[in-house]
């Protein structure tokens, strides 16, 4: 049976579903967002997976609509922070095919025995969307039970489509990850999901203050506007570089180019933030190298390689990537 409630006024993500799971009858409840687009099978491969009763949630692999993955699974970086691992591969990227425990999946798509939904009291309506679902996820943990991330459960997701408020949209991230990371920092002395996130080498770079993101040359050339962004976001007196990647090519040679965006711009040499540009071979070893060295990516591009492990920022995210600057300078209360 079908049942549509309407509710008069937008009563936030985590709350909307839990009046939502409180009302429905099923033996499990479905969380899905209504941006999404389920392929054959998708409810199936995710009640089978919680036949387990070892396992607490279950989440789908999501694709973009031009095919490339944007959810399997939701790991935490060194920060605490959390961020779609395999994002933008292929969407039969090996490693996104294998079914496997995580911190976390997305609620965009999840599914939960009733018991557990009402043993772990829903979501948290301290959040009034974003995170909410990592939150849920935690608290799974915390109770001894499994996170899991079922390939086999396949979507198409818009993602954000139906949201209109774009500065609403990021202030509500921001407070979701300081509410998240108030709640959960040092609480798993040893995560249960331990050895489940992709490791990558940390290696140190000449010259990189304490927060380095990745940019790339050519596409700050192509477009200032991206530099402009960052340099309004960060400055001289921040402890952070924007290390730019100008494979194959030497770096007196791609500063003179930079130099003329940065003017296209409007920058000021006068309190612009540390840049620091790299020439390296573009060989797999030098990727994989300077992937250790940095924290984050800043661009719009799709990461492929050595760089899809790292968390993804864009010009329309930048306040993002300095909250998480801020939080590696310790600027942030825990």
């Amino acid at each position: 049976m079908l049942r549509a409630v309407f509710n008069g006024e937008n009563l936030g993500f985590g709350k909307a579903c839990n009046l939502g799971a409180s009302l429905a009858r099923g033996s499990s409840v479905v969380l899905l967002n209504n941006d999404t687009i389920p392929g054959e099978g998708w409810l199936e491969a995710l009640l089978e997976v919680a036949e387990d009763e070892a396992v607490g949630i279950v989440g789908s692999r999501l694709l973009y609509p031009d095919g490339r993955l944007q959810h399997a699974g939701i790991a935490l970086n060194a920060d605490g922070l959390p961020y779609h691992i395999h994002r933008h591969e292929p969407a039969e990227f090996g490693p996104a095919l294998v079914q496997r425990d995580f911190p976390a999946v997305t609620g965009a798509s999840m599914l939960l025995r009733r018991e557990v939904y009402e043993q772990l009291g829903g979501f948290d309506e301290a959040f009034q969307m974003y995170v909410e679902d990592v939150d849920l996820c935690l608290r799974a943990w915390e109770a001894g039970l499994r996170v899991v991330y079922c390939p086999k459960s396949l979507l198409v997701h818009l993602e954000s489509a139906s949201v209109t408020d774009l500065a609403r949209r990021d202030e509500q991230v921001r407070t979701g990850w300081q509410l998240l990371r108030s709640r959960w920092d040092g609480k798993f002395a040893t995560p249960p999901w331990a050895g489940q996130e992709p490791e990558r080498p940390h290696i140190t770079l000449d010259g990189v203050l304490s927060f380095a993101a990745l940019a790339f040359a050519d596409e700050l050339v192509a477009h200032p506007e991206i530099l402009r962004t960052y340099t309004e976001a960060f400055g001289d007196g921040d402890d952070a570089s924007l290390v730019i990647y100008a494979p194959g090519r030497q770096p007196a040679e791609i500063a003179g180019a930079l130099g003329q965006a940065m003017r296209q711009a409007g920058i000021q040499e006068a309190g612009c933030p540390d840049l620091l540009v790299v020439a390296a071979d573009g060989g797999r070893e030098g990727e994989a190298a300077l992937a250790g060295a940095v924290d984050a990516a800043y661009t719009r591009r799709n990461r492929d390689g050595a760089f899809a492990v790292l968390d993804h920022f864009d010009d329309g995210r930048v306040a993002d990537l300095r909250l998480r600057a801020e939080r590696r300078w310790g600027r942030l209360a825990a």
